[in-house]
């Protein structure tokens, strides 16, 4: 089974921090920044970073690879990083 961790940028040029570990399918990293919410879920071939307001997934992320992804509207990014 492949595992993600998820860690967060608050502000650009700050350091990430880890706030989550996903290790099977359907585990869910909910991220708040500055009020928005967004999800890190993971499926069944990948993990994908969704904006749940409007079900639109931002980013998918496969095994061996790393993504930031931009938050709308903040400085924020999430990287996630798949194994």
């Amino acid at each position: 089974m492949s595992k993600g961790e998820v860690f967060v940028q608050r502000k650009l040029g700050e350091p990430f921090e880890q706030v989550g570990t996903i290790s099977e399918r359907g585990d869910l990293v909910n991220v708040s920044i500055e009020g928005n919410r967004v999800d890190v879920l993971h499926g069944e071939h990948m993990i994908g970073v969704r904006d749940p307001a409007s079900g639109t997934v931002m980013e998918r992320v496969y095994p061996d690879q790393a993504r930031a992804v931009d938050v709308p509207g903040t400085e924020s990014r999430i990287l996630v990083i798949h194994e």
